[in-house]
């Protein structure tokens, strides 16, 4: 037997950042793209940006910085919002999987 969880960060009560959106952000800062990041992982190129605008406006902060035109044709960085909240996220993440894991074990030995 093996243990799943689900978690997930919300902010007045409404989800702002999960597994899901972390994956997203990983997604577009590797390819420099909003819409090459969401073809990564398989989402719509409108639903990753209307999630992108969900966590800024409910996080109050910018996680993209735009870039307009130039020889590669603009594009998006994370800022350092962004990688912030993503390395504590993971290491939240991380921190409690571990934790979930010794839990189950004792439990179910």
């Amino acid at each position: 037997m093996k243990v799943k969880a689900k978690i997930w960060v919300e902010k007045g009560g409404r989800p702002v950042f999960g597994d899901g959106r972390c994956e997203l952000l990983k997604a577009i800062r590797a390819e420099g793209s909003i819409n090459r990041g969401a073809k990564k992982i398989g989402m719509a190129y409108k639903q990753a940006w209307d999630e992108v605008d969900v966590m800024e406006r409910r996080l109050g902060v910018k996680l993209l910085r735009r870039r307009v035109g130039g020889k590669k044709g603009g594009g998006v960085e994370l800022t350092e919002d962004a990688l912030n909240l993503m390395a504590k996220y993971e290491r939240f993440r991380c921190a409690a999987t571990s934790a979930i894991d010794a839990e189950f074990r004792k439990a179910f030995k």
